[in-house]
């Protein structure tokens, strides 16, 4: 398991979580794996295209950071979470939500923002 690998064992899925330098001095966030990248300002009939793969996982991560984490997937997406591991298959999109008290220097006043990490799916353990 890379920065950009998420290892599958069948049932759960182990990815590591990335804090960005900008967010300071640490980063709350509730991250999920989703099943297509929608932005924020997208109608709800999109959004709802976007459905949650596992339940959203709450982490303090430390800024410039990596934190290992692990999802138990739920049991209408596995095969779908499968079927993307091997060569050329499609990447995994993992919602993350943040929350800092400074972001790029600036205050943040308790605003979130939502970035996507996209990981290539290898089946296995994690290491």
């Amino acid at each position: 398991m890379t920065k950009t690998k998420a290892a599958f064992n069948g049932k759960r899925l182990f990815i590591r979580l990335y804090c960005p330098r900008e967010f300071k001095p640490k980063c709350v966030t509730s991250s999920v794996p989703v099943t297509r990248k929608v932005s924020n300002r997208a109608s709800k009939r999109i959004k709802r295209l976007a459905k949650p793969m596992a339940r959203p996982i709450r982490v303090t991560v430390r800024s410039g950071k990596w934190k290992k984490v692990s999802y138990l997937i739920k049991p209408g997406f596995r095969n779908k979470v499968s079927k993307m591991a091997g060569k050329r298959k499609r990447l995994l999109v993992v919602r993350d939500r943040i929350k800092a008290k400074k972001f790029a220097g600036r205050k943040f006043k308790g605003k979130s923002r939502t970035v996507f990490h996209k990981h290539r799916v290898v089946s296995g353990k994690a290491r």
